[in-house]
């Protein structure tokens, strides 16, 4: 009898769920047509360096058609702090096309999504050793967010992304005379910042 309970009470709950999320509609706080832009400061950690921050801008266009995407592109800049043993810090520089699903959980002003991001970093080293001569090469970049919007009004808001956003950039290190090839993987875990939102009305 507890087992029979149980299960009703678990198909009660799924249906319920299911009856509140519309996953082939856009969220009421986003509508095709719509450009939304966002300007936030990002977390991580660098293979190399440790913790690592920065900035970053996009802007998304809501599809006008039967499934609640959005497109668009990002860029910005992520700073590597100074190694304690003497090697380099950088300043990385990524271009990245995003998509991002948004199903509708039918609570106002709110805008929930699953984001992947693909594109090309380039790296500087900002602070080489006296003794070692740099060569830094570009490199591939991938991610796969989840993130979330809160719309204060019409047009603003605020928003967050966590998950995994990695550069992997490949550096020669010529120490003495001799070429070290060498890499560096920084990776991005969140994002915090303000979105705004441009209508097509």
């Amino acid at each position: 009898m507890k087992k029979l309970i149980l299960v009703l009470i678990l198909i009660i709950s799924i249906t319920g769920i299911s009856s509140a999320v519309d996953l082939l509609s856009f969220p009421g706080a986003i509508k095709p047509g719509d450009t939304i832009v966002n300007v936030g400061f990002t977390f991580g950690h660098d293979f190399l360096s440790g913790p690592c921050f920065g900035v970053t801008g996009s802007a998304d266009y809501a599809l006008d058609i039967n499934f609640p995407l959005t497109v668009g592109g990002e860029t910005g800049i992520v700073f590597t702090p100074v190694r304690s043993s003497g090697y380099e810090s950088m300043v990385i520089i990524p271009f990245m096309g995003r998509a991002a699903w948004h199903p509708d959980i039918e609570l106002e002003n709110v805008d929930l999504y699953a984001m992947v991001k693909l594109g090309f970093a380039i790296g500087f080293i900002t602070n080489p050793r006296p003794d070692s001569v740099y060569s830094m090469a570009g490199g591939f970049c991938f991610a796969g967010i989840i993130g979330g919007r809160y719309f204060l009004s019409e047009t603003i808001g605020l928003f967050a992304e966590v998950g995994y956003e990695q550069y992997y950039l490949p550096f020669t290190d010529t120490f003495q005379g001799v070429p070290l090839a060498r890499y560096t993987i920084t990776a991005r875990f969140l994002t915090l910042g303000l979105t705004f939102r441009i209508t097509n009305d």
